[in-house]
């Protein structure tokens, strides 16, 4: 998700760069919490079950 103009202010000026690092690097493409794989569609019930 893009950061909001009126939000930028509150993120550092290579935040793209971070954001990469941590993503893919760190993490590998996955989800730290859950283990999905980064980009993939989850479909869920309405109470929050995947």
């Amino acid at each position: 998700m893009p950061i909001r103009l009126k939000n930028r202010f509150f993120y550092p000026i290579d935040w793209p760069q971070l954001s990469a690092e941590i993503r893919f690097r760190r993490a590998g493409g996955r989800c730290e919490e859950s283990g999905r794989s980064h980009k993939r569609l989850v479909v869920h019930l309405g109470d929050g079950r995947a």
